[in-house]
C-alpha cells in the first residue's frame, strides 16, 4: 500500500506560501508575526516539516484567514492523494512513482487526477441508448422529430468528447459502405487534411486526448494524399450552408483559421469527387436537424452533437456510438432510403462543383 507522508506534507506548506505571497508578505515578515523563526517558516512552506496547531493557528491569524480553510484543504487534499493512490494502483506504478506524483504541487495534482478521470470516462454508448437509437430509425417518419430525439439521447445519455474521439478512430477503421449527414460542424464534418489535434483542441479546450487516438490522428493525413483512400463508396447528403456553420463556429477562436478549414474542406472534397463515384455529395435544402450523422458498413453508426454551451465543461456530452448489424440496419436503411429520395438536382455533380468552388476561390 502506498504511504501519504509526502502528501500530507505538501499540502500545508504551499498554501501559506501561496497566502503570503499574495499578501506581500516576507518569510520574515510572516515569521515574526507568527512568533517562529524565519528558518522554520521556511521549511514548513517547503513541505520539510508540520505546524503544530498552535503554530497553524498563529500563521492564520496573520494571515488573516480561519483555521477551518487550513482544516478543509487539508481534508479536500487527503481525498485527492487518496484518489490519486488509487489511480497509480490502477496504472500499476509502484510506490516510488506514487512518492514522485504527490511530491507535485497541489494544483499541478489537481489537474493531473481530473485528466486521469476524464480519461477514464470516455465510455461507449450503452446497450440501451443504442437500442432507443435504432428503434427511433424504425419507427419516426420525420427527419426533425428524429433529430429531437437524438439531441436528448446525447445530452442525457451520450458520451463525452473523449468517447468521441474514440468512436471516430473507431468508424474510420471498419471497412464498408458509408452514409451520412452532415448539418453542423464537428468532427465528421471534416477531412483527413485537417489538423485533428488542433480541431479537437478546439472543440474542446484544454480537454486531455487519448494517446492512442493522437497516434491515429497523426496519421490520419496522409490518407490525404492518396488517389483515393478508401476502397468503398461514400455518400454523404449535406445543407448548402453547411461550410458557413463551419465556419461560423470557428470564426471566434485565436488558434484555428476558420477560411482556412472551410477552404481545407472544400478542396478535399472536390479532389474525391473528380475520382468517379466512390464519392459523392448531395446537396439538401431540407433541414435534417442539428445533429451529424455518419454509419460505416452495417456495422457502426456515430452521432455527434455540439450543444451552444460551455466548451470547457467537459462532462458535457456530444455523442452516441452505436454498433452491431441489428441496432445499425434500420439506421443504414433510413439513411439510404433518404439517399434515395433525394431529387435529381440534389446529386448533380455541376451543381455540387459550383458550390464548392465558391469555398475554394
Amino acid at each position: 500500500m502506498v504511504t501519504k507522508t509526502i502528501a500530507q506534507r505538501q499540502r500545508i506548506g504551499p498554501q501559506i506560501r501561496h497566502l503570503r505571497q499574495l499578501r506581500a508578505l516576507t518569510l520574515d515578515d510572516l515569521a515574526g508575526s507568527a512568533g517562529l523563526s524565519a528558518s522554520h517558516l521556511s521549511r514548513l512552506e517547503r513541505s520539510q516539516t508540520l505546524p503544530s496547531f498552535t503554530v497553524l493557528a498563529n500563521i492564520a491569524q496573520v494571515l488573516g484567514v480561519s483555521i477551518d480553510e487550513f482544516v478543509q484543504l487539508e481534508h479536500d487534499l487527503q481525498e485527492l492523494d487518496e484518489q490519486l493512490a488509487w489511480q497509480a494502483d490502477l496504472l500499476a506504478l509502484d510506490d516510488n512513482a506514487y512518492q514522485e506524483i504527490v511530491g507535485l504541487s497541489i494544483d499541478t495534482r489537481r489537474q493531473l487526477n481530473h485528466a486521469i478521470e476524464l480519461l477514464s470516462n470516455g465510455h461507449a454508448s450503452n446497450v440501451e441508448v443504442q437500442e432507443k437509437l435504432s428503434s427511433l430509425f424504425a419507427t419516426e417518419e420525420s427527419h426533425l422529430k428524429r433529430d429531437e430525439h437524438i439531441r436528448k439521447l446525447i445530452e442525457d445519455r451520450g458520451q463525452n468528447p473523449i468517447g468521441l474521439s474514440r468512436s471516430l478512430v473507431q468508424l474510420i477503421e471498419i471497412p464498408g459502405p458509408r452514409v451520412g449527414i452532415l448539418n453542423n460542424a464537428g468532427m465528421l464534418a471534416s477531412t483527413p487534411n485537417i489538423d485533428y489535434m488542433t480541431l479537437y483542441h478546439s472543440l474542446f479546450p484544454k480537454l486531455p486526448v487519448d494517446p492512442s487516438v493522437a497516434r491515429k490522428w497523426a496519421h490520419w493525413h496522409e490518407l490525404a494524399h492518396d488517389e483515393f483512400p478508401y476502397d468503398w463508396p461514400i455518400k454523404i447528403i449535406v445543407h448548402p450552408e453547411l461550410l458557413d456553420r463551419v465556419r461560423a463556429r470557428f470564426i471566434s477562436l485565436d488558434d484555428v483559421d476558420s477560411k482556412e478549414i472551410v477552404h481545407r474542406i472544400a478542396s478535399y472534397w472536390k479532389q474525391m469527387l473528380a475520382q468517379g463515384d466512390h464519392f459523392q455529395i448531395a446537396l439538401a435544402e431540407e433541414e435534417y436537424g442539428e445533429s451529424n450523422r455518419m454509419v460505416g458498413g452495417n456495422a457502426a453508426a456515430l452521432f455527434e452533437y455540439y450543444p451552444d454551451d460551455d466548451p470547457t465543461d467537459h462532462h458535457q456530452h456530444v455523442a452516441i456510438w452505436t454498433s452491431g448489424t441489428l441496432q445499425v440496419e434500420p439506421i443504414v436503411k433510413r439513411l439510404m432510403d433518404t439517399w434515395n429520395n433525394l431529387p435529381a438536382e440534389s446529386t448533380d455533380p455541376s451543381r455540387v462543383s459550383d458550390w464548392l468552388e465558391r469555398y475554394i476561390s
